[in-house]
C-alpha cells in the first residue's frame, strides 16, 4: 500500500520525475526534501527513489505524468530546492456500480501544510459520497457529477493554485 508522491525535479534540461512510496504521508517530503537531503531523510535510506521514472521537458509533462489513482500528492521541486506541495485528486465519483476509472481524470491543488491537505481531503471525501449517492438514487449521472466535483474542488481550492 503505502501513501505515494510523485516527486518532480527541476533540472536545466526539463523534469526528473521521481516516486516515493510513503512521501505523501503529513506531506513530509515538504520539509525532507532540501539541498542538502534532495531525496528526503534519513539521506541513507531516502524515501524518494533516487533514480528517475522518467525525464520530462516540460512542467505540463510533469502533471501529465500524475497518476491520481496512485499519487496522494505531488511535490514540485525547483532548482533552488524550494518544495511546493499538491493533494492529487482523482475527479471519479465512487458509485454502488463498478465504474470505469481514469487515472489521468484529475486536478492537483497546492497546500501549504498537512493540515490544509486533510482539511481539503476530507471535504473532497464528503463531495464524492454525496455525489456518489446521487448518482446511485439516479438524480445525477456520472459525468454531470464528476464534472460538479470539479467545479467544488476548484471552488474550494479558492486563490490556491490548481493544476491542470
Amino acid at each position: 500500500m503505502g501513501h505515494r508522491a510523485l516527486v518532480a525535479y527541476e533540472r536545466p534540461d526539463g523534469w526528473a520525475c521521481h516516486r516515493s512510496q510513503w512521501g505523501a504521508h503529513q506531506l513530509r517530503l515538504q520539509t525532507e526534501v532540501t539541498a542538502e537531503t534532495p531525496f528526503g531523510r534519513p539521506p541513507d535510506d531516502p524515501p524518494v527513489e533516487q533514480t528517475p521514472r522518467r525525464r520530462v521537458e516540460s512542467f505540463d509533462e510533469v502533471v501529465a505524468a500524475v497518476d491520481f489513482l496512485a499519487h496522494e500528492a505531488i511535490y514540485v521541486v525547483d532548482s533552488a530546492f524550494a518544495v511546493t506541495s499538491y493533494v492529487a485528486v482523482w475527479l471519479g465519483v465512487e458509485t454502488g456500480a463498478s465504474n470505469e476509472r481514469d487515472p489521468s481524470d484529475g486536478v492537483c491543488v497546492a497546500v501549504a501544510d498537512d493540515a490544509e491537505a486533510e482539511t481539503l481531503r476530507r471535504r473532497i471525501r464528503v463531495l464524492k459520497t454525496v455525489l456518489g449517492r446521487a448518482v446511485d438514487d439516479g438524480r445525477l449521472d456520472e459525468a454531470v457529477a464528476s464534472r460538479r466535483l470539479e467545479r467544488r474542488v476548484r471552488a474550494l481550492a479558492g486563490d490556491r493554485r490548481v493544476l491542470p
